[in-house]
C-alpha cells in the first residue's frame, strides 16, 4: 500500500515506521527538517519538506498514487484542509485525520473522512481507568501490544512545560490528571506538584518510561 503521512511528530513518525516495517511504501511530509530525525537512519521511505496544504508538496510526496493519506499534525485546521484536499482533489481512497476538537469530529466523519480524536480517546481511557475495580497503574490495550500507564509527574520537572518531558518515541502522553480532573495535555502546559500523567506506551518500552519518570 502507498501511504502519505502529513506530520512527523510522535504519532506520524511511529506510524511511518510501523508501515515501513510491514512492507508498505511511505512518504512523510513535515515543515521541519529536524522532525525527520525521529524516523531513524534505517527509515527507507521518502521525506518531503514543506506544508501539507501546498499542492506541489503533496504531489512531490506522491499523493496522486497514494491509497491512503493520514493528517497527523498538531493543528486541526491544517489536518482538515490537507485531508479534504487528499479526498476531494486527489481522490485518495482512505483518508484519516487527527482532530483534537471533539465537536468537529462528527462533522468531518459525515464527509467521508475517517477521524481519530485524541481528546475523546484519552477521556475514554481515563474514564475506564477510574472505574471501581480498574487499576490506575497499568492497563493493557491493543491486545497487549501497548499499555496505558498512570504515573506521578517527576518532581524535577514541576514548573516545566510538558514538552520538556523526556519520553521515549514509543510513548505518547495522552492525559493529565490534576486536582481530581482530567484534561488533554498541551505542550506548553506547565507541570504542577501532585500532577499525574496518563501515558500510552508500547509494552516493550514500559521500563524506559518508568526510568525517565523517576529521574
Amino acid at each position: 500500500m502507498r501511504v502519505v503521512i502529513l506530520g512527523c511528530g510522535r504519532v506520524g513518525s511511529e506510524l511511518s515506521k510501523m508501515l515501513i516495517a510491514d512492507g508498505h511504501w511511505v512518504s512523510v511530509i513535515d515543515r521541519s527538517p529536524e522532525s525527520f530525525k525521529r524516523l531513524g537512519d534505517w527509515f527507507k521511505g521518502d521525506t518531503v519538506l514543506g506544508a501539507g496544504i501546498d499542492t506541489d508538496v503533496l504531489e512531490r510526496a506522491g499523493v496522486r498514487e497514494a491509497e491512503a493519506f493520514v493528517s497527523a499534525t498538531n493543528g486541526d485546521n491544517t489536518n482538515i484542509m490537507a485531508a479534504l484536499m487528499a479526498k476531494e482533489e486527489y481522490h485518495v481512497k482512505e483518508v484519516v485525520i487527527r482532530i483534537y476538537d471533539p465537536l468537529r469530529t462528527a462533522i468531518y466523519r459525515e464527509m467521508g473522512l475517517k477521524t481519530i480524536c485524541p481528546t475523546l480517546v484519552g477521556a475514554s481511557q481515563i474514564y475506564k481507568m477510574i472505574q471501581p475495580g480498574e487499576t490506575l497503574s497499568s492497563m493493557p490495550v491493543d491486545d497487549g501490544s501497548h499499555v496505558v500507564l498512570e504515573i506521578a509527574a517527576p518532581a524535577s520537572y514541576v514548573g516545566k512545560k510538558l514538552r520538556s518531558l523526556p519520553l521515549p518515541e514509543e510513548a505518547v502522553l495522552s492525559g493529565l490528571l490534576r486536582g481530581g480532573s482530567a484534561s488533554v495535555p498541551l505542550p506548553d502546559t506547565r507541570l504542577e506538584d501532585m500532577d499525574r500523567l496518563v501515558i500510552l506506551v508500547r509494552t516493550d518500552a514500559v521500563a524506559r518510561v518508568k526510568d525517565v519518570m523517576q529521574e
